[in-house]
């Protein structure tokens, strides 16, 4: 039992770990490399003037939001290291801090959602559908999968 809740919690921290690597390497929201691949696609939409300036005061609402919950978060994930950089790791810490953090990121998932209906709602039914589809290929690819559809990348 003791051994499958160590595996469990091996498994949490290393996937943990891996979006922190992802984030350093640049590729979360607002690196350059994400802006350009959003500033492409919102071109492509053809927004007019007033579409323009209503996405922006959705964004800057959404980023004023959930900064005080990403900085909660990134506080528990440098207290979760340090649980874990203990000359013996507490289990049952390591677990209690991991469970305070599904709140959060339950919340900054939600904000999500409300902010992609809200930009929906600025659009014409065909920047929608291009909007629909560049959130599904954007899903898709954050799961692991190639654009081609060839299954999960190595």
């Amino acid at each position: 039992m003791k051994r499958a809740l160590m595996i469990g919690l091996v498994l949490t921290l290393l996937l943990t770990t891996l979006g922190t690597v992802a984030m350093a390497a640049g590729r979360h929201p607002g690196s350059k490399k994400d802006e350009s691949r959003k500033g492409n696609f919102i071109s492509k939409l053809n927004l007019t003037p007033e579409q323009e300036q209503k996405l922006l005061e959705i964004r800057q609402r959404h980023a004023r939001e959930i900064l005080p919950l990403r900085q909660e978060l990134q506080k528990k994930r440098l207290e979760l290291n340090r649980l874990w950089e203990a000359e013996k790791p507490n289990a049952t810490a390591i677990e209690r801090k991991m469970i305070e953090m599904v709140p959060l990121q339950v919340k900054m998932r939600m904000k999500a959602m409300t902010m992609r209906d809200e930009i929906r709602a600025i659009l014409t039914p065909e920047q929608q559908e291009q909007f629909d589809a560049f959130q599904n290929e954007r899903g898709h690819r954050r799961r692991g999968f190639h654009s081609k559809g060839k299954g999960p990348k190595c």
